[in-house]
């Protein structure tokens, strides 16, 4: 009786410390956005108790994207964070217009435009329109940092491995826009690339890009020494479909190199090691 006595002081004293830390740090919160908004984001890099609804109206209604980018990783919403990042960093491709009604719970839609900055060659449009915090859309402009996939990308290689289905789930728009720096999630040298689980990264690659398959499997093989047969077998049967597929278009060109004259390339490196 005792036990469950103390037990149940004890969780009134922890609700009632976190409602008050949760007033503070939001009071602390609201005093920089009306002083020095700068100040939001050092805040958001440490534990707080902001009260993510106050948080996410405010930095919508200020326009402070990448505050609010940061304040989703710092309380682990990832989701929400990436949704807002792809939004901005997809703006005028067809995936983006494709979930441009798509309700998120930072509720800020994106909508695509053809305004100033985009110029039709892949460049990046520099504005969006965005429905904030229930409002009528408004037309913003989108911070430099937000622009194409990169901070997406920064983003993914941060989280960890447990976290697969997110990180796949979010890479391949980018993969399909810039599939070089897209393959920088699986590539890089450090412990959450190194330790993604293999085996799904190998699918989720080969249902959007053959090529990006065989070197993210080379990068496994040959720099990180995975023994694991079923990655050495599948590389082979892959390099051999690309040499057959060099030789036919050396055929079909009269022995110039096609658009994918590397597959031929990487296919004739690996020839020559297997004797």
């Amino acid at each position: 009786l005792l036990t469950d006595t103390r037990t149940e002081t004890e969780e009134q004293l922890e609700q009632e410390l976190r409602r008050t830390f949760t007033l503070v740090d939001t009071t602390l919160f609201r005093g920089y956005m009306f002083c020095q908004p700068s100040l939001v984001q050092p805040l958001f890099r440490i534990p707080n108790f902001c009260d993510p609804a106050v948080v996410n109206e405010k930095l919508l209604e200020h326009n402070r994207y990448n505050e609010l980018v940061d304040f989703f990783y710092g309380k682990k919403l990832h989701r929400e964070a990436l949704t807002l990042l792809r939004r901005f960093g997809d703006v005028g491709s067809s995936s983006t217009a494709a979930t441009a009604t798509t309700t998120t719970t930072t509720d800020a839609a994106a909508t695509t435009t053809s305004d100033d900055g985009g110029d039709g060659d892949g460049n990046e449009t520099t504005k969006t329109k965005l429905k904030v915090n229930g409002h009528e859309e408004i037309k913003v402009e989108i911070p430099e940092q937000l622009r194409g996939p990169r901070r997406t990308v920064g983003y993914l290689q941060s989280l960890p491995p447990e976290m697969i289905d997110l990180i796949l789930e979010f890479a391949e728009w980018v993969l399909k826009r810039d599939p070089d720096l897209g393959m920088e999630i699986f590539l890089a040298d450090s412990e959450n690339a190194e330790t993604l689980p293999r085996s799904r990264v190998v699918g989720f690659l080969a249902g959007i890009d053959p090529e990006l398959e065989i070197r993210y499997l080379e990068h496994v093989v040959e720099e990180l020494r995975d023994g694991t047969p079923e990655f050495h077998n599948r590389l082979v049967e892959l390099l051999i479909q690309s040499l057959r597929e060099g030789d036919e278009r050396s055929m079909g060109d009269g022995g110039e190199k096609g658009e994918k004259g590397e597959r031929g390339d990487r296919g004739e490196k690996w020839r020559e090691r297997m004797g």
